[in-house]
């Protein structure tokens, strides 16, 4: 285990499995804009939220999915129902653990400790990988290029995460970044404009993308489907055709988002 990755898993360990738990169960039940737990905060993303979205890979039968980031397994039992195997990937062995006892009984699912720039699986095995939500605590490019090769031909990818640049003006995630890092939490901003331009070079193509313009907007269902010039959060789907040159040319993501150094510059 390098450095960084002991204090990753030590803070999922220590600080959030409770707390996310508690934070799902709340999206679940409610409806209203505002988060019980959190009251300057949105809710976040339901499980409807997240299983419609995985709909969108057109998971099969005969399919093997990879869960990269899995957490205590809240997506482990739908992905089950539709895939041949499941496997369920997380840095935390605190959720790994508590995914074992949520997927209990189910054959197919299968629970790895492990991190996503650095995967234990070997190459070309899987046909649908899901990485919802967990993206920005990853280093980004050693991720992706990770995916790509554990992925097979004609593999989707279903990503989520949050963009470098939102707008001034939206407070909740100006504060939801400036309590990740307090808190020490890994935070990385995608710079998306860069990913999209170099994902081919990796053999990707983009199937499918919405943008989230405003924090608590992903929970809402609010979004568009063209690019628009800030937004907060995004969802693509990418397919694998083609093989990867194994680099990108630039940085995707950056630990502190064009918004917050933006606002911080112009207070002096």
């Amino acid at each position: 285990m390098n450095p960084s990755q002991d204090v990753r898993q030590r803070y999922w360990d220590e600080h959030y499995l409770k707390y996310w738990q508690q934070r799902v169960a709340e999206a679940n039940e409610v409806t209203d804009s505002k988060s019980r737990m959190n009251q300057k905060d949105s809710p976040t993303i339901s499980d409807r939220t997240y299983f419609e979205a995985i709909e969108r890979l057109k998971i099969g039968p005969d399919d093997t999915v990879l869960e990269l980031g899995c957490g205590f397994g809240r997506s482990l039992l739908f992905l089950s129902h539709q895939a041949r195997k499941v496997w369920g990937l997380d840095i935390s062995p605190a959720m790994v653990e508590a995914a074992r006892e949520h997927c209990a009984g189910l054959e197919n699912v299968l629970l790895e400790v492990g991190i996503g720039e650095k995967m234990p699986f070997p190459s070309g095995i899987f046909d649908a990988i899901v990485c919802f939500g967990v993206f920005d605590a990853m280093y980004q490019a050693e991720t992706i290029l990770e995916m790509c090769r554990v992925a097979t031909p004609g593999c989707r990818i279903l990503l989520t995460g949050k963009n470098v640049d939102y707008w001034d003006d939206d407070e909740e995630a100006l504060i939801a970044e400036e309590r990740a890092r307090q808190k020490g939490h890994p935070n990385y901003f995608t710079n998306v404009d860069d990913l999209l331009a170099q994902v081919g070079q990796i053999g990707l193509m983009i199937q499918h993308q919405r943008f989230y313009l405003r924090r608590g907007d992903f929970h809402a269902g609010n979004f568009v489907e063209s690019m628009p010039s800030r937004f907060y959060e995004y969802m693509l789907i990418f397919e694998k055709c083609g093989a990867s040159v194994g680099k990108l040319s630039c940085q995707i993501s950056q630990s502190f988002s064009r918004t917050w150094l933006r606002r911080r510059e112009a207070k002096g």
